[in-house]
């Protein structure tokens, strides 16, 4: 009788202008069993898309360096393997911002700063983990 094989690894792309804010959430993401890829600003992430994807899911801050997180997110929609879900991480004082987002096209929001287990169980809730890190 064949084993049955494992699941695919996921894949994210990590986008924030903080070098330690994608290392938290990439640690987060690999003991979740998701791998990371991290760029700093939107350029970076177009050609890690591009030449890296597809990837399963998109962590977006909202204030990057040149375009902003909308601009990005617009840029996803125009690609054949748009990321599952796209978080987009804003300020928790503007929920403007977070209005913008899901207007942009982001599928879920969380506001900065967030704990791990607020992470976590935003990404068991969009059925991108199955167990709690």
């Amino acid at each position: 009788m064949p084993l049955p094989s494992d699941p695919p690894i996921m894949r994210a792309l990590v986008v924030d202008d903080s070098r330690a804010i994608r290392l938290i959430l990439a640690r987060m993401l690999a003991d979740l069993g998701m791998v990371a890829l991290e760029a700093g600003d939107a350029n970076v992430a177009e050609e890690l898309l591009v030449g890296q994807g597809p990837f399963d899911l998109a962590i977006v801050d909202w204030n990057l360096p040149g375009r902003d997180g909308a601009e990005l997110i617009s840029a996803f929609e125009d690609t054949e393997h748009r990321p599952r879900v796209v978080v987009t991480t804003v300020p928790r004082d503007r929920a403007d911002v977070a209005d913008d987002a899901l207007r942009a096209g982001a599928d879920t929001v969380i506001e900065k700063p967030f704990a791990r287990e607020e992470f976590v169980a935003l990404l068991v809730r969009l059925g991108l983990a199955r167990r709690a890190a």
